[in-house]
């Protein structure tokens, strides 16, 4: 898994791809825009990445926009993409998207589509030039999670994972997403290896830190902390295991 393992495309290759309407559960658009935002609902969605708001107020064509989707498991990300019309009904927007971004969607689409399941609401935001760096990084390393989340039992998923966390000194997104798997499966023995794996990284990282790296990393002081009391706790919790089994 890379950050850069595919390009996104504008999604001008996936403009036949079909448009599911978003009928059974209702899935809320919350659009913000300068001076406030506005509730709206997406009416359908493809793979592709073109996706229909019915809005009241709308941001003009051609705007460029971020849109987070969040998936019944919890896994989300953050996309890219523009506004390609707006009316008076609503706006049409494409979004760039790659092989493991249309099937992310596709889930999506999928979670939508199941009468059982909660659908978070979908944010969409104007973009910022100096904000998408950051979010191509953010969009990308949840993407890798999502491919990951599919391979839960392949430890060489979860080193690449955490290899490229530290690369992009994103430990604290790898830290956040170990946590809420734990919550999530509790069965997975292997997650407290990996929690204490990135425990010990962000200890030694940010021993090895200058004054200036540390005022410069994303990691703040109380992540350090969190970090340290993984540790602690999964230390505990191998012991009286095997106390337990003595």
């Amino acid at each position: 898994m890379s950050v850069s393992s595919s390009p996104l495309s504008d999604g001008s290759e996936r403009r036949r791809a079909p448009r599911f309407p978003l009928n059974i559960n209702r899935v809320i658009a919350i659009v913000s825009f300068a001076g406030g935002s506005q509730r709206g609902r997406i009416r359908d969605l493809s793979p592709g990445g073109g996706f229909f708001i019915e809005i009241e107020e709308t941001l003009a064509e051609g705007t460029e926009v971020s849109a987070k989707f969040t998936l019944a498991s919890r896994i989300s990300a953050p996309f890219f993409g523009k506004i390609l019309r707006a009316s008076d009904g609503g706006i049409v927007v494409q979004l760039e998207v790659n092989e493991v971004a249309s099937k992310f969607l596709s889930q999506f689409i999928k979670d939508a589509l199941d009468p059982d399941r909660s659908i978070a609401s979908v944010r969409i935001q104007e973009l910022k030039p100096e904000e998408r760096s950051a979010l191509e990084t953010e969009s990308a390393l949840n993407l890798d999670w999502f491919e990951l989340a599919e391979n839960l039992d392949e430890d060489r998923a979860h080193q690449s994972f955490i290899e490229t966390c530290l690369k992009h000194q994103r430990l604290d997104l790898a830290l956040e997403k170990y946590r809420e798997l734990k919550q999530t499966r509790p069965d997975l023995e292997s997650i407290d290896g990996y929690l204490q794996q990135i425990a010990k990284i962000l200890s030694f990282t940010a021993f090895q830190r200058s004054p200036d790296e540390k005022a410069k990393t994303r990691a703040p002081s109380w992540l350090l902390i969190i970090a340290m009391l993984i540790m602690a706790v999964v230390a505990i919790l191998a012991a009286l295991s095997k106390l337990r089994n003595a």
